[in-house]
């Protein structure tokens, strides 16, 4: 006689495991529109029987197996009975320190109808076991078909093949572990799951322990962490998020943990708050004491996952920052999320945290209940919540994570490493005569502005690409960020002054600027006016910088006078590499003195026809060098800069 398959816990992985069939998110193959209701029926059965398989109570379990059920296994004996099998469940799950945990291959469940009977179930599953408090390993990979029967109005499972068993190879624990490749295995006992948690940390490419993090909490690890990894990489990698510590969690028991209520009486759902208190107690905290952190915390939810992300965020906001739930399953518990959001929702406590949900539009979103929760938000959020309901319409359910996560993402980290730039910076203005400042950050409803100097809020102005300023104005422009972390202000301070034009000079020749040529090694600019020139000359059509005999540690005064030929604002600019300083009838208008590179600067001042004193005073030390020279004229009739003709330049 061959030996029974179910004499010890760890060959039990090859059997028992083989014909539960939960469905994990984003693994389903696609389902043809007739046979989706079939397959989401067969779906679920399979996940509420197996959140209560290895809880010692095989009386429950019993109701999913017809009385005749018989079992077929390829490594064991040929027929095991209901009642056999049972007792086999009572023998290996009771009083038993050990965990065992099934995960289905990508794209092999399949579900077919049998008429006049019920339907078929195929699918590819992986074995993982954890004994005692050791970390979680793969044992193994196995085919299955399960045979179902409708009968009474009831689903039960009357046929069982399990066969093609295979050890887990190299190749096979590669594949299972994909996201190894980054990251690293750990586990936790947990004292309040009363459970060993297997976890996989992916540190940032360049950690060092003299930086801090932001730590990234990916639920569902197992699917879920290589694929966050790689997203965060593509948008880390075009400067758009900080580097983070992805922790990826892996499920002992998914529906236990990631849902807040029971289904049914004695069922194993609602340990949601079990579960939430793992994550605060015991592995954020494991993972602060082991790695350097900032204390910032995120935590990524899909699916189940999502529901649970929205239920911590609702009954302790305090324990992450920002909370991304891609098509959560607010169905769950009659409108449970509904009436908990309704409830939980506090300024004192939601303010300052960012939410960030997802939907596939339509029937989809309405069957997973997240309109009614954005309906909610939209009418009673605080006003200090950052959040954001985004619908893809054409996603499924498995696809929608990867938007979710690149938006969701992109999301929290708005503002980070962005640029607030907007021209004129300042200057000279009018009383009354009003001003434009082009605005050129793209402005997704972030940015505001004030005039007064004082500090903008998210109620001020919306800072659009033109602003019309009434002078004198102190510019305050402030982009604001989840939760304030890239929190960005630039203010420009535009004074009260009028400008007279002076008579044409005598000797004046247009053309171009006077240059005097320095040198010397300088950090900042010197006073040219107490210096002795080596070269002077005319910056005329025939002018070229390699005149100035050296390519460093040198300097120039270009100065002159320029014609004005129409009333009203112009816009200087400048752009040097290094330092300098534009004067406009003697009154400083641009300062971007020091070292640095290529930097564009700007200034406004209304003129009159006429002409006015111009010196440009620029110096360069060492690298590059770079200067140039232009304005935008009243009549330009927009942000369109140009060069000042040769002939509005004039020596003297």
């Amino acid at each position: 006689m061959k030996p029974c398959v179910f004499i010890s816990r760890s060959t039990l992985v090859f059997t028992f495991l083989s014909i539960i069939m939960i469905p994990v998110h984003g693994q389903e193959n696609p389902v043809p529109a007739e046979n989706k209701k079939l397959y989401d029926q067969i779906a679920r059965l399979d996940s509420v029987m197996f959140s209560i398989i290895y809880t010692c109570q095989p009386e429950k379990v019993s109701k999913y197996f017809t009385d005749d059920m018989e079992f077929y296994h390829d490594k064991g004996e040929n027929n095991y009975s209901k009642e056999s099998f049972l007792a086999t469940l009572n023998k290996n799950f009771c009083g038993s320190n050990n965990k065992l945990r099934r995960e289905l291959v990508k794209g092999s469940l399949q579900v077919y109808p049998m008429e006049n009977y019920g339907a078929v179930e195929v699918g590819v599953h992986r074995f993982y076991l954890t004994e005692g408090t050791q970390p979680e390993k793969l044992t193994g990979i196995a085919k299955f078909t399960m045979l179902w029967k409708f009968v009474n109005n009831e689903w039960r499972i009357s046929r069982v093949l399990s066969y093609d068993h295979k050890p887990a190879g190299n190749n096979e624990v590669a594949v299972a572990s994909s996201s190894d490749i980054k990251g690293t295995r750990d586990s936790i006992y947990s004292d309040i799951l009363k459970e060993n948690r297997t976890i996989e940390v992916v540190l940032p490419t360049n950690f060092k322990e003299s930086n801090k993090y932001d730590v990234l909490y990916v639920l569902d690890g197992e699917g879920n962490t290589g694929m966050t990894r790689q997203i965060e990489e593509w948008i880390r990698e075009n400067g758009f998020m900080p580097e983070p510590i992805i922790v990826g969690v892996y499920n002992t028991d998914r529906n236990r943990d990631l849902t807040p209520t029971h289904s049914f009486a004695g069922d194993n759902y609602g340990g949601a708050d079990n579960f939430l208190s793992f994550l605060q107690k015991e592995l954020i905290p494991y993972i602060n004491k082991k790695y350097s952190v900032k204390g910032s915390n995120g935590i990524f939810g899909h699916s189940f996952g999502g529901l649970f992300a929205m239920y911590a965020f609702l009954t302790r906001p305090e324990v992450f920052d920002s909370y991304l739930a891609a098509d959560p399953s607010f169905w769950w518990g009659d409108k449970y999320m509904q009436k908990l959001t309704l409830e939980k929702l506090d300024p004192k406590l939601h303010s300052n945290k960012s939410l960030w949900m997802s939907g596939r539009g339509g029937k989809e979103s309405l069957d997973m209940g997240i309109p009614s929760i954005d309906s909610i938000l939209k009418a009673k959020a605080p006003k200090e919540l950052q959040w954001k309901f985004v619908e893809y319409p054409g996603e499924t359910h498995n696809s929608i994570r990867y938007k979710s996560v690149y938006d969701g993402l992109r999301f929290f980290y708005t503002g980070y490493n962005s640029n607030l730039t907007f021209h004129p910076q300042g200057g000279f203005v009018e009383k009354g005569k009003p001003f434009k400042v082009w605005f050129f950050t793209p402005n997704d409803g972030s940015v505001r502005y004030t005039t007064d100097g004082s500090e903008p809020t998210l109620s001020s102005p919306l800072a659009e690409p033109e602003i019309t300023v009434n002078g004198p104005a102190q510019l305050t422009i402030k982009s604001f960020s989840p939760r304030g972390a890239f929190d960005k202000v630039i203010k420009a301070d535009f004074k009260q002054s009028t400008l007279k034009p002076v008579a044409k000079p005598k000797n004046a020749k247009p053309g171009g600027l006077h240059y005097n040529y320095y040198e010397g090694a300088w950090d900042s600019l010197p006073d040219f006016s107490k210096m002795k020139p080596v070269l002077t000359g005319v910056m005329d059509s025939a002018f070229t910088w390699a005149k100035f005999p050296r390519k460093t540690n040198w300097g120039t005064r270009l100065e002159g006078f320029v014609e004005i030929k129409e009333d009203g604002y112009y816009a200087f600019g400048t752009s040097t590499d290094d330092g300098s300083k534009l004067y406009i009838g003697n009154q400083l208008l641009i300062n971007a003195d020091g070292l640095h590179g290529a930097e564009d600067h700007s200034g406004i001042v209304p003129l009159q026809k006429g002409f006015y004193p111009i010196r440009m005073d620029y110096f360069q030390k060492e690298g590059g060098m770079h200067i140039d020279l232009i304005y935008v004229t009243p009549s330009a009739g927009g942000p369109k800069p140009k060069q000042i003709p040769p002939e509005f330049l004039y020596s003297n």
